[in-house]
């Protein structure tokens, strides 16, 4: 098959720094519309919830390779649907977005991995990183989030988007509102590599790292 270029990065989808559960909703709210590439969602945390990423544009120390320790981060992956073996499986036929790093926007997954999450062997565990995979329309659906964690003694931490909180059509319907650490944050199952959860559980395929990717 020859290869497809990746769609470039809506002029329309919003950009909130701090929020990058909400940017990644917009744009996989964007893409969807796309019917020849399949959307995926990757929450990046662990059970600390405290993940060394780098090249990321909130660091301006060149000499450690642009690192953030968040306590989570969330990207999307985009793969071509007539591709079958296509995915994150597969990185060199898939390619991330992330609005804050570094990188060439997008790239493939096989070059952001190796240069993002580095050697994980080599880290201590506790900034070692976990993934946790939900199709595109799964958290389309079901994500929710009334941004209190962004919140300090009723104040918040970084300016929130000046759109309405996010609550998914499925959420709705169950009566949620804030999901965001429950549901798609929560790295603490042990079985890794398994569906660990359907709706009202924690969303999603959970995966440890390589340096090539989840």
């Amino acid at each position: 098959m020859p290869e497809v270029s990746p769609p470039p990065f809506p002029p329309t989808a919003p950009y909130t720094s701090a929020y990058c559960e909400e940017n990644v909703y917009c744009l996989a709210r964007e893409f969807s519309a796309l019917a020849a590439w399949r959307v995926s969602v990757v929450f990046i945390s662990n059970t600390s919830r405290t993940v060394a990423v780098w090249q990321q544009k909130a660091s301006t120390d060149a000499a450690s390779g642009f690192v953030v320790v968040w306590d989570y981060h969330v990207i999307l992956a985009l793969a071509y649907k007539d591709d079958a073996s296509g995915g994150l499986d597969q990185p060199e036929e898939c390619w991330i977005y992330d609005m804050d790093t570094r990188l060439r926007q997008p790239c493939r997954a096989g070059a952001y991995f190796a240069r993002t999450f580095l050697d994980q062997e080599a880290l201590e565990p506790r900034w070692r990183s976990s993934f946790r995979v939900v199709p595109g329309q799964v958290f389309l659906d079901n994500f929710a989030s009334d941004r209190s964690h962004m919140l300090r003694e009723a104040v918040y931490i970084a300016p929130p988007p000046l759109y309405d909180a996010i609550t998914g059509p499925m959420a709705r319907a169950r009566g949620v509102s804030n999901n965001l650490m429950s549901e798609f944050v929560r790295m603490d199952v042990e079985s890794f590599g398994e569906v660990v959860g359907d709706v009202g559980g924690v969303l999603g395929v959970l995966r440890s790292a390589s340096r090539s990717g989840p």
